[in-house]
């Protein structure tokens, strides 16, 4: 009997690492993912010129968005405080429009926020940060839903919060960016 107890309990621990190592290597390949798909979005819409560009406003025009074509396609949109010209977002989309690199900025030009999008859901890692440069909040998306490990920080750089929303086995099919 004891011998069974012991069998169970050392099966049991590594059902456990198992379970933690296939996570982990989901996350790294998750990360993998997020560093190639920015990179190809990137690549592929910095190979274009516009040919054509259209201006929106908000409705009391402090803020502009410059949406950016070529052949008639939107590769960029770029967006402006209107009374200051400063940028304070910028999005990159694929060639086949399918993805899209969205970036929120802070007055001084820190990224506060940057995310990949497919077919317009949240889609893998994403990070936001505090204007003073500081990580502010990394977490994980599928489909616009909140999965994995979500950890949030203060302007000094504590740990706030900390909420795992499982699921990470979604990771497992992350959608593939064609290669221009």
């Amino acid at each position: 009997m004891k011998q069974i107890k012991k069998t169970l309990f050392l099966i049991a621990i590594g059902i456990f690492f198992v379970r933690c190592s296939s996570d982990d290597k989901r996350l790294l390949l998750a990360d993998k993912w997020y560093t190639d798909t920015k990179t190809e979005i990137l690549s592929q819409s910095s190979k274009l010129k516009p040919d054509s560009t259209t201006i929106g406003f908000n409705k009391d025009s402090t803020f502009r968005r410059e949406h950016l074509f070529y052949q008639g396609i939107e590769f960029s949109t770029k967006g402006y405080e209107n009374n200051s010209n400063i940028m304070r977002l910028e999005f990159f989309f694929s060639a086949d429009h399918n993805f899209e690199l969205r970036r929120e900025i802070c007055k001084d030009g820190k990224f506060r926020f940057e995310g990949i999008f497919y077919k317009g859901n949240a889609f893998g890692p994403s990070s936001s940060y505090h204007c003073n440069g500081q990580l502010s909040c990394q977490e994980i998306r599928f489909n616009g839903q909140d999965i994995g490990t979500w950890k949030t920080w203060d302007e000094e750089g504590n740990i706030r919060e900390e909420i795992d929303y499982k699921n990470l086995e979604k990771l497992d099919s992350l959608p593939i960016i064609d290669k221009q």
